[in-house]
């Protein structure tokens, strides 16, 4: 059912190939980060971002896998996306929209960087900053090669691990709720949060694992997620920060309305089906457009 509210919401927003319609292709950061965004289908995207900001030594030099989703509105797009470094010992996730200011086409983020930590140094895990993207030719040099790229590929028992370990329904302190219920490629994994679905991404290692992932709130705020599973006997909690974005046709302050916070997650098992009570077809009918107007 969640499904549906995004595939109605998509539908409605299909400007592609006009300004800000369509993301994909090659972009630069104010510090010099590059990233190349490619469309998948149901307005999910790719790609592959490569940092100019050096959190250790050689990490200029690596480049990541892009996952997230975008949404075209009337005079521009909603974008959230997820970039894990470094086999997810930290990861980024960043939301914002296109619009044209000037005559051109401008990304305005803002992102949350998580680092893993075990206590007591969690206070300090945590950045929030901006980002604003151009966008660059096709021809242009982004300075990365293929050589360099940060291979998805994960042994297959500690890929297959972690995906069983973030699998299933999560309830936060604050009584939110997440459902990671399939993973329709290695490492990326869709479900639902309440009643917009989430697109993430997921690595990690044999003592821990990291997610990225964004929800299409309604058809004009984003929200997204950076966090990090932690594990103490049979006791599971995922601790994320996040983000929401509504976007604004405003190139002086585009960013007014972004929202911070943070929820840990405590996990309550493997259903299958939706972490909450299935909604009726009319119900999810009315929700939708009162997000719409």
């Amino acid at each position: 059912m969640c499904l549906i509210i995004f595939v109605l919401i998509v539908g409605l927003g299909s400007t592609y190939g006009s300004k800000c319609g369509d993301i994909s292709g090659k972009w630069v950061n104010e510090l010099g980060s590059h990233m190349t965004i490619e469309h998948r289908p149901l307005n999910r995207i790719t790609g592959e971002y490569k940092t100019a900001v050096e959190t250790f030594k050689g990490a200029a030099a690596l480049v990541s896998n892009l996952t997230g989703t975008y949404l075209s509105v009337s005079d521009g797009a909603l974008i959230g996306f997820s970039v894990l470094f470094n086999r997810g010992a930290s990861l980024t996730s960043w939301v914002g929209q296109c619009i044209v200011c000037d005559g051109e086409e401008k990304l305005f983020t803002t992102w949350v960087l998580r680092r893993h930590a075990e206590t007591p140094k969690k206070w300090m895990i945590t950045n929030v900053h901006q980002n604003t993207f151009l966008r660059i030719g096709n021809d242009a040099d982004s300075s990365h090669h293929s050589s360099n790229r940060i291979s998805s590929r994960r042994p297959e028992s500690i890929r297959a691990d972690i995906e069983d370990r973030i699998k299933g329904q999560w309830i936060s302190d604050s009584g939110d709720k997440l459902n990671i219920s399939a993973h329709s490629e290695p490492g990326l994994f869709t479900g639902t949060n309440c009643h917009s679905e989430i697109i993430g991404h997921s690595d990690g290692s044999d003592n821990f694992a990291a997610l990225g992932f964004v929800s299409p709130l309604s058809s004009k705020k984003f929200k997204v997620w950076a966090g990090h599973l932690y594990e103490s006997g049979t006791e599971k909690k995922l601790e994320t920060s996040w983000l929401t974005h509504e976007f604004r046709k405003d190139c002086q302050n585009p960013r007014h309305l972004v929202q911070f916070g943070v929820d840990h997650y405590s996990h309550a098992g493997k259903n299958e089906g939706s972490v909450l009570k299935e909604e009726s077809f009319l119900e999810i009918i009315k929700n939708f457009f009162r997000w719409m107007f």
